[in-house]
């Protein structure tokens, strides 16, 4: 598990999804000691029907607690953890297992650069 600043996550959550490019990326992450968020998701994807870029969160696994926004700043901002709480409101308790499948070290020069 690794951790990222937040302003190199917003980097790599603002880049652009092209549709030859790949529909999107994904992030496994958990918050640290807490039971409801263990394996959870988020991440970008390219809505196939309006091409327009949507941010996602899949936060327990069995998918009651999915939210897509249309912004990256609604993503962030919006209270979806513990009823209370923002993803910028924890992000020091955020712990990154996988960015697209690779580990951190192997995917941040590629998204950073």
């Amino acid at each position: 598990m690794n951790k990222i600043s937040f302003k190199d996550f917003k980097k790599i959550m603002e880049l652009e999804i092209y549709e030859n490019k790949g529909l999107g990326f994904e992030i496994e992450f958990d918050i640290d000691n807490s039971e409801i968020y263990q394996s959870s998701w988020m991440g970008k994807m390219l809505d196939k029907e309006t091409k327009k870029q949507v941010y996602w969160f899949g936060l327990v696994q069995d998918g009651s607690q999915a939210h897509e926004y249309n912004s990256f700043e609604e993503f962030v901002n919006e209270k979806v953890f513990y009823g209370e709480k923002s993803l910028k409101d924890i992000w020091d308790k955020v712990s990154i297992f996988s960015l697209n499948g690779g580990t951190c070290e192997e995917m941040m020069p590629y998204y950073l650069s």
